[in-house]
């Protein structure tokens, strides 16, 4: 499971990360996510190695004891860290959303300016071009 959530952070890390024009920024958020889920998997592994020792128990005594050890760890350690994790997460794609957002609005703008201050073939499907301004006057 690990192996599953672990390649694909890896792969978002590798790109590049940006900070949103709100202040947000998807490496502090990632890093946050990250050390969040790394907590969780080490509460979550002693949950599982509590259970564990309940059932390789010798007697009913033993794996109650061991099952309620369990119980208690996945309430009180496990359970709070998934939450902060999955908060962690929240934040990190709220910022991934304020990054799309304002990219696109750049090359919204971006494109905007291109087309503004050039001969745009689209507005102009004639035998030959009229931009004297511009570089391209191909003869259809």
């Amino acid at each position: 499971m690990k192996e599953r959530i672990h390649k694909p952070l890896a792969a978002y890390a590798a790109t590049v990360l940006r900070v949103s024009k709100s202040g947000r920024d998807e490496r502090r958020d990632l890093d946050t996510f990250r050390k969040a889920l790394e907590e969780y998997f080490v509460a979550a592994e002693l949950t599982m190695s509590l259970a564990k020792n309940g059932w390789d128990g010798a007697g009913k005594e033993d794996v109650a004891l061991w099952r309620e050890r369990a119980k208690v760890n996945a309430v009180t350690n496990a359970g709070p860290k998934l939450n902060a994790a999955m908060k962690a997460m929240d934040e990190l794609l709220d910022t991934v959303t304020e990054v799309a957002k304002d990219m696109n609005e750049e090359g919204k703008a971006t494109g905007a300016s291109a087309r503004g201050g050039h001969c745009w073939p689209a507005r102009h499907w004639r035998s030959s071009w009229d931009c004297s301004s511009d570089i391209w006057s191909p003869d259809f």
